[in-house]
């Protein structure tokens, strides 16, 4: 018994969800760095942008999507680009793994 769950799934064990944790280990792995990145871009808004929107009565969500999700976009495309070039060898040589080792139990 583990956490409360009688007979838990051994999900690193079982090949058919390896890519599936692989790829949110990856997620994970670079959360941490990512939010760094973000908070630099943020900080990088000019401060009379959020004061106008407050003078012309703009909600938080709307000073959310106006001011914050344009400025974080281009960062996250960046980052984005990054991260698919860095994981794609990997990920090509994982499903290759992954493919030889389900058409080998066939």
């Amino acid at each position: 018994r583990v956490l409360g769950v009688q007979n838990p799934t051994n999900i690193m064990g079982e090949a058919s969800a390896f890519q599936h944790v692989y790829v949110w280990s990856d997620v994970w792995q670079h959360a941490g760095w990512d939010s760094i990145i973000y908070i630099a871009a943020l900080a990088a808004v000019d401060p009379s942008l959020y004061e106008a929107a407050t003078v012309d009565g703009a909600s938080k969500i709307q000073r959310l999507w106006h001011i914050d999700l344009p400025f974080l976009i281009p960062t996250a495309v960046i980052l984005l680009i990054i991260h698919a070039l860095w994981d794609i060898p990997v990920l090509t040589y994982t499903s290759v793994r992954c493919w030889t080792a389900k058409a080998s139990e066939k």
